[in-house]
């Protein structure tokens, strides 16, 4: 097993246990512009039939939310899209009548290494984006409102360099946070609560 191969499998039995043994749910994201190449830029065709997707808007924390499109914009032949759009994955609820006992991809196994994935561990599925929206893109404007939601992209720095009250409402939001690293080969993870001993029971599988 090779080593993008064995953090995927790492980062999927992570998120299994988390969410079996703290009642969370997983909510998976990947950043469009992360899979204009080979070989990521098929595979959302080739999953297809297994998920339901949905596009929303990244959001930089410390940075601008876009601009309105201008009247340039608007009488353009060509479409101007946001530059930090976002697929949001879940499986298909009905995958199973069609394809029983078939294993579902998971889009962590599909997708990390394009240095765009990032997956929230939540206890509440259906306020999670309203609440995003809400802290990260509130005074976004109206001319985005068909985007599906809203997602902060979070890095290292952004909680390196957050306050203590902005860190609190991250995790207010979220219970545990797994992302890409940009800088570095690996992954991010962030949690509200210790997750040491699911971490060490783990270990194993990047050590090969």
């Amino acid at each position: 097993m090779d080593e993008l191969a064995r953090l995927r499998h790492f980062v999927h039995q992570l998120v299994t246990t988390l969410t079996s043994t703290k009642s969370l749910q997983a909510q998976y994201f990947v950043q469009m512009r992360r899979l204009d190449k080979e070989p990521w830029s098929d595979l959302l065709s080739t999953n297809a039939q297994f998920w339901t997707v949905k596009v929303g808007l990244g959001i930089r924390p410390g940075k601008p939310l876009p601009a309105p499109p201008t009247l340039k914009d608007t009488l353009s032949p060509k479409v101007r899209t946001p530059s930090e759009l976002v697929y949001k994955i879940d499986k298909d609820p009905h995958i199973h009548i069609f394809l029983p006992n078939h294993e579902i991809p998971s889009p962590i196994n599909v997708y990390l290494g394009c240095g765009g994935c990032e997956v929230f561990l939540v206890a509440k599925p259906n306020e999670f984006l309203p609440k995003a929206k809400k802290i990260f893109a509130n005074e976004l404007h109206p001319a985005y409102a068909g985007l599906g939601f809203c997602l902060p992209l979070l890095g290292l720095k952004d909680f390196t360099s957050a306050s203590v009250e902005t860190i609190r409402v991250w995790f207010d939001l979220f219970d545990v946070f797994i992302a890409e690293v940009q800088d570095e080969p690996g992954v991010l993870i962030a949690s509200r609560e210790p997750i040491a001993q699911p971490l060490a029971g783990l270990q194993h599988i990047l050590d090969g």
